[in-house]
């Protein structure tokens, strides 16, 4: 493995840390104000709207079961509950030994020294 020098990448990640702050303070202030476009010497901001959209699914599973469009429910396991009786023992855990899958990541973090 080459040498690292450990050390620069902590005054990059630093300076990467102010850069991001200043980039994010100045956009909120682009964003605030009704203009939908700002026009420098070098660059142009274009203020553009996004809209996404969530459902609700309580409120929609209420309204399938009031309705009686049960055909729009699919079958899923209640993580919270099959968690909760494996740990207790109630259920055997090699049944579902199967089932889990899990990944590995590593992440970076720098501290001043």
């Amino acid at each position: 493995m080459t040498k690292v020098d450990v050390d620069k990448l902590g005054e990059l990640d630093l300076e990467a840390k102010k850069i991001k702050k200043e980039l994010d303070k100045g956009k909120a202030q682009l964003k605030e104000s009704d203009e939908k476009e700002f026009v420098g010497k070098k660059f142009k901001a274009v203020i553009s709207e996004r809209t996404t959209t969530k459902l609700n699914i309580d409120k929609a599973l209420s309204i399938i079961k009031d309705n009686d469009m049960k055909f729009l429910i699919k079958e899923t396991v209640d993580e919270d509950k099959l968690n909760d009786v494996l740990m207790t023992g109630e259920v055997d855990p090699t049944l579902f030994a199967d089932c889990v899958s899990s990944s590995t990541t590593k992440a970076v973090t720098f501290r001043k020294v």
